[in-house]
């Protein structure tokens, strides 16, 4: 009996794009866009907006397709300094991973 092969097809890792942007991300730009419309009235700053934003969503796709994920996992799970005492009761960056590899760690 033929074993079933174990070949990982990369383009089925990759999160769902249009026209080479995160989805996620586009929804945003279209958003922040209309509401610029809305408030300016303005049909070409509105545009250079989407423009500009669209390349640098497109750049940062290209280099990582996943770097919406990692931003939010940087945000709500990568905690600030507030004080350089350790020990304090407060947010600190990593705890006791920080004072020992000096990085940063998504778990405690």
């Amino acid at each position: 009996m033929p074993q079933a092969s174990t070949r990982l097809c990369k383009p089925l890792t990759r999160p769902a794009t249009i026209i080479g942007v995160y989805l996620g991300y586009l929804v945003l730009c279209f958003c922040f866009c209309a509401v610029l419309f809305i408030w300016t009235r303005s049909n070409i700053l509105a545009a250079a907006t989407f423009a500009i934003l669209y390349g640098l969503g497109a750049y940062a796709t290209s280099k990582d397709p996943f770097y919406l994920d990692i931003i939010g996992i940087y945000i709500t799970r990568c905690r600030t300094r507030l004080s350089p005492n350790p020990r304090d009761a407060v947010w600190n960056v990593g705890g006791r991973n920080l004072a020992f590899w000096k990085a940063r760690s998504f778990a405690p």
